[in-house]
């Protein structure tokens, strides 16, 4: 990450504190948080657990010619890169992915990001479908048209990956190292869909659950919030751990259904840090699960 965009994230994380800070009083905090019974705090923490889990599962299913892979070492790794990608700017987290399967499986840089990117493919996808469906006021047949045009490009693309990515290609070329990794590594059955609906059903659902207790709403519009939010990742410019762009765009899509802003916001926030804890404290727990015998250093 070059310092720029250090700069910009540090300085939008910065301002969007102050903000809180000037317009938000901690009486109102501790009303927010009086809502929700500490049993249900404790159903999201083992929900997200339960989420990573998922995401453990698909990582294995997409490594499974690898002998070495199982269920324990691939949640292993969707732990600390998790932590990664909820901590560092930008996404810069997401370099870890490689890093670790190259630690722990001696899996190539090139393999490995392959590998993320066409997992992050389908998680776009998955994402993209839920928000046609939750979007207010369209019409239902334009809701199943964009998602068979959806599907439709999802699946022309992955036999358009593999048929040009089964030829010899010249090694100079990176784009094309990278299209015949993605031909090696994107070979997902329909099992690896059926997770990364379900993961993110799950895990939006929860957050979803916990914006309306915080709002005192509905749970649709609580989906919707928590929908924003995590479309925001898609921002090409983001504050130091998400702080900032993750909350505006929940409490955009909470704006939507009539939430005040600084409400959504209150909410989002909490919501965000629920989200960080979870991540943070599990990726230090991933360093106490069992490691393999096979790790490279």
């Amino acid at each position: 990450m070059s310092k720029r965009a250090l700069l910009i994230s540090a300085a939008l994380t910065l301002a969007f504190l102050l903000w809180l800070w000037h317009s938000i009083p901690m009486p109102q905090w501790q009303q927010a948080w009086q809502r929700v019974a500490p049993a249900w705090w404790a159903i999201m923490v083992l929900g997200m657990l339960l989420s990573y889990s998922l995401r453990a599962w698909r990582i294995r299913g997409e490594f499974a010619d690898i002998p070495q892979m199982n269920l324990s070492l691939a949640l292993r790794i969707v732990l600390a890169h998790t932590a990664l990608v909820n901590v560092l700017p930008m996404r810069s987290g997401e370099l870890g992915f490689p890093w670790l399967m190259r630690r722990f499986l001696n899996v190539p840089w090139l393999d490995a990001s392959a590998s993320l990117l066409w997992l992050r493919m389908q998680d776009a996808c998955v994402l993209a479908v839920l928000a046609i469906w939750a979007w207010p006021g369209l019409p239902p047949s334009w809701r199943l048209g964009l998602t068979l045009l959806l599907g439709f490009s999802a699946w022309w693309g992955v036999r358009w990956v593999r048929a040009h990515g089964a030829g010899k290609l010249a090694d100079t070329n990176g784009l094309q190292r990278l299209t015949q990794a993605l031909a090696r590594r994107g070979q997902s059955q329909w099992q690896a869909w059926l997770i990364t609906l379900t993961n993110w059903v799950l895990k939006l659902s929860l957050q979803a659950w916990l914006l309306a207790l915080l709002v005192e709403q509905a749970w649709a519009i609580g989906w919707a919030g928590a929908l924003g939010a995590e479309l925001s990742a898609l921002l090409p410019v983001q504050g130091l751990a998400g702080l900032g762009s993750y909350e505006a765009g929940s409490a955009a899509a909470l704006r939507w259904h009539g939430i005040d802003w600084a409400v959504g916001i209150q909410a989002a926030l909490t919501l965000h840090l629920v989200v960080l804890s979870c991540s943070v404290g599990f990726g230090l727990l991933a360093w106490w699960l069992p490691r393999p015998r096979h790790n490279v250093d």
